[in-house]
């Protein structure tokens, strides 16, 4: 499964590590399917930023992973998997 993720920087924030990678609900079969979707999406993800960070959150970058392949891109960025955490697939 694959899932539209986005590179968020909060460095304005001052936000300790200052990327991070967040990923959507929405599950597709194959990565050509996510990136179809990515045109789509630009404007609602922005909008999604823009209002939950207030204006200081920048997106960075638009990609399709699997949720483990996400999950690894963010514990290289330096953060930790929180406690209780429920993976959406089956690692």
């Amino acid at each position: 499964m694959f899932f539209l993720s986005i590179l968020v920087s909060l460095a304005m924030l001052n936000a300790i590590p200052p990327t991070g990678w967040l990923q959507d609900v929405v599950p597709f079969e194959t990565v050509e399917q996510c990136n179809a979707v990515i045109p789509s999406k630009i404007v609602e993800m922005e909008y999604y930023i823009h209002n939950t960070f207030r204006g200081m959150g920048e997106i960075l970058e638009y990609k399709c992973m699997t949720e483990p392949d996400w999950i690894q891109h963010n514990v290289d960025l330096g953060h930790k998997i929180p406690e209780g955490f429920k993976p959406k697939t089956n690692l």
